[in-house]
């Protein structure tokens, strides 16, 4: 009996550390700027992962996040990092990394619309309004201009409306030193 449990110990604390292993390998070479290479080490071990004890699950989601983000997935990425927003070991981490997000998706919005593409520029725009609803109120006016180039009247209407009810003008008091 004393050897079974002993043997039920060791694969356990063997199947944890291989977790934990397998991740580190492939933050290492995330910040090594190899994405590919992590994002292969990650889908090849993603059952390991996927079972992941609570300490090490959250670390892969936002290791998956951040590759998501850099494969211009914005809204994988943006989900993964929702799921978790209130871990409080990364919590900092995950705060910034969705800054570093709503300001990647709003450049992006950018250039869709500097190329003609008002839809997708319209959806990457109130995904960055989704973000921060209190400080990116500016995003879904925008969403809402992009969705009228697009002809999308009724989303536009929608976009409006939701405007109206928060009460947004557009209005900013900015003060200057000089």
């Amino acid at each position: 009996m004393k050897r079974i449990a002993l043997l039920t110990v060791i694969l356990i604390f063997n199947f944890s550390f291989s977790q934990k292993k397998e991740l580190r390998k492939a933050q290492k070479l995330y910040d090594a700027g190899d994405i590919a290479g992590a994002s292969q080490i990650l889908t090849e071990n993603q059952s390991l992962l996927e079972s992941a004890d609570q300490k090490v699950k959250p670390n892969y989601d936002f290791l998956r996040g951040k590759i998501a983000q850099n494969n211009k997935e914005f809204q994988t990425a943006f989900d993964l990092f929702s799921s978790v927003k209130d871990v409080a070991s990364i919590k900092d981490e995950v705060i910034q990394q969705l800054n570093f997000l709503s300001a990647d998706i709003v450049n992006s919005a950018i250039d869709d619309n500097g190329s003609g593409d008002f839809k997708s520029s319209t959806e990457k725009l109130y995904l960055a309004y989704l973000i921060d609803p209190e400080l990116n109120k500016d995003y879904l006016y925008f969403a809402a201009s992009s969705a009228v180039n697009a002809e999308m009247f009724d989303v536009a209407l929608g976009y409006y409306i939701q405007l109206k009810e928060m009460d947004y003008t557009g209005v900013v008091t900015k003060y200057y030193v000089t």
